[in-house]
Formats: structure tokens, C-alpha cells, sequence
């Protein structure tokens, strides 16, 4: 039986396709990519607050103006 080469650290914060988890990773690798990919959300959510905000603004504007059934 085959076994896959183990990801090495710097491997944990990569996202391409090719370096996704698979069987044969270990526990530590796989612990170390899930801490990864959580990080990188929540890095990608904090960048998209103010863009949430201003969307909810500019909409509640619109609503003002227009009415909300128009």
C-alpha cells in the first residue's frame, strides 16, 4: 500500500488544490491545516466587515429614499 508523503509545516497555510488534506496525512498535520483554514476565514471575515457595513448603509439609504415596497 502507498502511502502519501506528509505536508510539512509551511504546507499547513498553503490552499491550492493540490495541497488539500487527504488519508495520509496525520493528526498534527491535519490539526495544523483545520487551525490554518479557521484563521484564514476569520481573517477573510474581518476584511469583509466594512464592506458589509457600508452595503447596509447604502441599502437602508436606498430604502429611505424609495420606500421599502418600491
Amino acid at each position: 500500500m502507498a502511502t502519501e508523503e506528509k505536508p510539512d509545516e509551511r504546507l499547513a497555510h498553503e490552499t491550492r488544490p493540490d495541497n488539500e488534506p487527504s488519508h495520509g496525512w496525520g493528526l498534527d498535520d491535519l490539526a495544523r491545516y483545520a487551525q490554518a483554514q479557521h484563521e484564514a476565514i476569520v481573517q477573510g471575515e474581518m476584511f469583509m466587515v466594512p464592506a458589509y457595513h457600508r452595503l447596509g448603509r447604502t441599502l437602508e439609504l436606498i430604502c429611505r429614499q424609495r420606500g421599502r415596497g418600491a
